[in-house]
């Protein structure tokens, strides 16, 4: 017994930080696998969509709040300093989003469609959830987020509940509903665990407002995870174009859903490694080693899961054949592709540690580019088995445009993978 708190204590930090994520980005998709049992297909494929679209309001009004909250927090030491900057960054996104969210409320009057009404009335959730997901990533930056462990769990439960009862009361209208009840208790209970760092700070005044320089970080860290965020959402985004049934879309979608289980791991094991690289930049070794541990550690659960996904399909294709077996043989074709993901989220994950956000922003677009070319035909013209292709392509494209960053942009120098060309001359 004593072994095993011995092993909790020291894992409490990736603990925490795994609770943490699971619960405010895991909460939603629990809700949306959920409703699969009480719903019909055409409105799980609404809800799905609506989701994906949220999610990338989500992204664009965050203004890169999230992803600074853990990168520049985890280099600040001072309480005071970093309980400015986490006010700093909640006024930014709250402004940003503020304006978005008006925006899309006129625009519902403009344009019609049950897809746009729903997404008008959701977007009010983005502006609660980025400040919950600053909060969130703050915790994570102090290296605190064990401390908010059983606070999240709870709301996070209530949270579920109340969405999937109001859906299954309201059908997609009371998912609406249920989501900014769900999100608010989360958001309350977020803001009471961080309130001692404001203490003696001062309140929301001028000074808090954000800086240029925050501005342009945020700005360039935002692209990059927003022309990422687009890249995942191709496949749904382009079967809605191209109006596919819902119910296709709603396998499609439940298939992405539960691989997102996988990718929630990987993301959990980013976003504990990050600070930790941040506090190692000045020693170019322990971030190759870091690193090198941080590959091993994504491939093995990539790998682990791949093959959890080869044993559900085949069970189910020799015995079960069970209604969603569209979804199943989607998810095992879709499941090829996270050995490759892990690769590239850790690539990704020591370019944000060396702040190097220009470069995931470049190679995010070339990637968005070559991807959203063929998204709209394959979807139009192959329907699910088009985009499941353009799933798996896109994340060898992915690989390939993170390794030739890697190596164009100087970081395997950076490194210490390689010599620089100037010490290479000199040893001649």
């Amino acid at each position: 017994m004593a072994n095993l708190f011995q092993l909790l204590h020291r894992y409490r930090t990736a603990i925490g930080v795994l609770i943490l994520t699971a619960c405010i980005q895991g909460g939603v998709l629990i809700s949306q696998f959920l409703s699969a049992f009480f719903l019909t297909p055409n409105q799980v494929g609404v809800i799905r969509t609506v989701e994906s679209i949220l999610s990338i309001i989500v992204l664009g009004t965050s203004v890169g709040a999230p992803t600074l909250a853990i990168r520049e927090i985890a280099a600040l030491r001072d309480d005071a300093e970093r309980a400015q900057l986490l006010k700093r960054l909640i006024c930014m996104e709250i402004i940003v989003g503020s304006l978005v969210v008006v925006v899309l409320l006129l625009t519902r009057g403009l344009l019609s469609g049950a897809m746009v009404h729903y997404v008008a009335l959701i977007a009010g959730v983005a502006l609660l959830s980025n400040t919950v997901r600053v909060i969130a990533a703050f915790a994570q930056g102090t290296q605190t987020a064990s401390e908010f462990s059983v606070r999240v769990v709870v709301l996070t439960c209530f949270a579920i509940s109340v969405v999937c009862l109001l859906s299954w009361s309201f059908g997609v209208g009371g998912w609406v509903v249920g989501r900014y009840l769900g999100e608010s208790a989360v958001l309350i209970g977020m803001l009471l665990g961080v309130r001692h760092y404001f203490h003696g700070t001062g309140g929301i005044n001028r000074q808090v407002l954000p800086n240029w320089h925050v501005i342009s970080l945020g700005i360039t860290a935002n692209l990059a995870l927003f022309v990422r965020l687009l890249c995942d959402n191709l496949p749904i985004l382009a079967l809605a174009a191209a109006k596919v049934p819902t119910d296709k879309i709603g396998f499609f979608g439940l298939a992405s859903l539960v691989l997102m289980v996988p990718n929630l791991l990987l993301a959990v094991t980013m976003q504990v490694e990050l600070p930790r690289l941040v506090s190692q930049l000045h020693t170019p070794a322990l971030i190759r080693e870091r690193f090198n541990k941080l590959v091993r550690n994504m491939l093995g659960m990539a790998v682990l899961f791949f093959f959890l996904v080869l044993a559900v399909w085949i069970i189910n294709r020799e015995w079960l054949r069970l209604t969603y077996t569209p979804a199943i043989n989607a998810l095992f074709m879709m499941s090829f592709v996270l050995p490759l993901r892990a690769i590239t989220l850790s690539i990704g994950t020591v370019i944000t540690a060396l702040g190097k956000y220009r470069v995931s922003v470049y190679v995010n677009i070339i990637e968005v580019i070559i991807t959203g070319a063929f998204a709209y035909p394959l979807a139009k013209y192959f329907s699910v088995d088009g985009v499941v292709l353009l799933f798996v392509a896109g994340a060898v494209v992915s690989l390939l445009l993170h390794l030739g960053a890697l190596k164009l942009s100087g970081l395997l120098v950076l490194l210490g993978y390689q010599r620089s060309s100037g010490r290479a001359d000199a040893s001649h």
